[in-house]
C-alpha cells in the first residue's frame, strides 16, 4: 500500500500487529448515531462494507426465510432499495 501505518477498525481490544505497522483503533462514528435512543424493531438490521457479503446474506436468508432483513451496502449499480422479496431488503448507503 505505500503507507507506513495501517489501522484496523475493531470495536473491541485487539493486539496490534508492530512487524506488519498495523494498529487497531474503534471505528469512527458520527456524533448523530452516538446522540440517537436505541428502539426494539422487528428485523436484523446490518452494514456491509465488503463485497460478496451480500451473497452470503442471501444465502443464509434462503435457509431463514421468516426472519426480516435491511441491510445496507455500497453498491451504485443497484437501486436505492433493493427488494428481493417481502424480508429481504438491501439499501443504499447514503455517507452524505
Amino acid at each position: 500500500i505505500g503507507a507506513k501505518e495501517k489501522l484496523a477498525l475493531s470495536f473491541r481490544p485487539m493486539e496490534t500487529g508492530e512487524e506488519a505497522h498495523i494498529r487497531v483503533v474503534p471505528p469512527l462514528l458520527r456524533r448523530e448515531v452516538l446522540c440517537c435512543e436505541a428502539a426494539s424493531g422487528e428485523y436484523v438490521h446490518g452494514y456491509m462494507v465488503n463485497a460478496g457479503v451480500g451473497e452470503s446474506i442471501s444465502q443464509w436468508h434462503e435457509q431463514h426465510p421468516e426472519v426480516p432483513l435491511h441491510f445496507f451496502w455500497d453498491k451504485p449499480d443497484e437501486p436505492e432499495v433493493c427488494r428481493m422479496d417481502e424480508t429481504l431488503s438491501f439499501h443504499q448507503l447514503d455517507d452524505e
